[in-house]
């Protein structure tokens, strides 16, 4: 699969020369797709960042060998983030040359953060859900311990959550798993699970519709005003977003990308499948 440097991502929009990123280099893609290979020879447990610093493939609030408990999580439902989801990725794709950015697919949804987090939701028929991603692009871990990780990441969780290994492929390497069961959600406490440490922008209305501003602004605007007011609506408006909608985001927004971007965002609608 295609992937896309990080500096090039930046260079979309208009940030590279106002912000700081470590490890931007060329030559080092940003990883667009959950389940792209991060297997390295070794002995389970260890690998090196992209940095070149050694990491743990549990690292940090990511350990989930960490004693920890089932807690409830403060997270709006799936539908109550649909709209978001779909906005910030038509924004993305109307932005940016990133093809590969967040999106829908067979009716589960995919955030990708232009760093390399991500997130999958992973929609029941029912209604329910599961929440899985890592917060450490720069991870590396081998099979074995990638099993070892996902065991200790639904431990104590209801029995559906075992569908997490079909939906998602074994070199995905997860940091953790929430699970909505029509009602709330619940995950391992945050010792166990890096979902905290995710920059998670469809989580809130603050946190989306300030990027959607700095997509649309070329990261000269701020979530304030008619700004404001413009990515509000965007995200109201969610699957059903229009050009005029798209294109009052700024300058950012390229018009031959217009279309693709809202047929992006169109795929947000419908249930899940598993």
């Amino acid at each position: 699969m295609k992937q896309i440097s990080r500096r090039t991502v930046l260079t979309a929009m208009g940030a590279l020369g106002t912000m700081t990123v470590a490890g931007c280099a060329d030559d080092e893609p940003s990883q667009l797709d959950p389940s792209s290979t991060h297997v390295v020879e070794g002995d389970g447990g260890s690998g090196s960042s992209a940095s070149g610093s050694s990491s743990t493939g549990s690292e940090g609030s990511g350990d989930a060998s960490s004693e920890g408990g089932m807690r409830q999580v403060q997270l709006d439902s799936p539908d109550a983030m649909r709209g978001r989801w779909a906005a910030y990725t038509a924004v993305v794709l109307a932005a940016s040359d990133n093809s590969e950015s967040s999106r829908a697919e067979d009716g589960d949804w995919i955030f990708q953060h232009e760093l390399g987090p991500w997130a999958m939701l992973v929609r029941f028929k029912d209604g329910k859900a599961l929440l899985a991603g890592q917060a450490n692009a720069d991870i590396v871990r081998d099979l074995t311990q990638e099993k070892k990780i996902r065991s200790a990441l639904v431990a104590g969780a209801p029995k559906w959550w075992g569908a997490l290994d079909t939906a998602l492929p074994d070199t995905a390497r997860i940091g953790f798993v929430l699970g909505w069961d029509g009602k709330t959600w619940q995950g391992l406490a945050p010792s166990v699970s890096n979902f905290d440490a995710l920059p998670f922008y469809p989580k809130s209305q603050q946190a989306c519709g300030e990027q959607l501003v700095m997509w649309g602004s070329k990261a000269e605007g701020s979530y304030t005003g008619s700004a404001k007011a413009a990515a509000d609506a965007a995200m109201r408006a969610g699957t059903q977003l229009t050009a005029a909608q798209l294109k009052k985001l700024g300058p950012g927004i390229q018009s031959a990308r217009v279309k693709g971007a809202l047929t992006a965002a169109k795929a947000y609608e419908g249930k899940g499948k598993h």
